[in-house]
């Protein structure tokens, strides 16, 4: 398997830099901007997604069956869908865009 996930880090990983360890100017929201900025997403829009950097991001172009089979029934089992692991939250279940 070859495949490359853009998933970037846990927002209280940075938090946690920056509260706990001293690491000044490191907390998600100082470093949310260059994520964004470096962003050249084809499909998510709006407040913490880039559309014109020079990190390509798009979906997949195949998905096989059973991936999409495997998030149904992690929804059904009662993880909450998750369409984008950038976004709002990185819980839940979807496939990697």
């Amino acid at each position: 398997m070859n495949a490359m996930v853009y998933v970037r880090g846990n927002p209280s990983d940075f938090n946690g830099w920056q509260d706990d360890h001293g690491a000044a100017g490191w907390g998600y929201l100082d470093v949310l901007p260059y994520f964004i900025r470096a962003e050249g997403n084809a499909r998510c829009r709006g407040p913490l997604h880039g559309t014109d950097g020079p990190l390509h991001v798009e979906d997949l172009v195949y998905r096989h069956e059973l991936s999409q089979a495997w998030v149904e029934s992690a929804v059904k089992w009662g993880l909450t869908a998750n369409e984008d692991f950038n976004g709002e939250t990185q819980m839940g279940a979807g496939r990697s865009r």
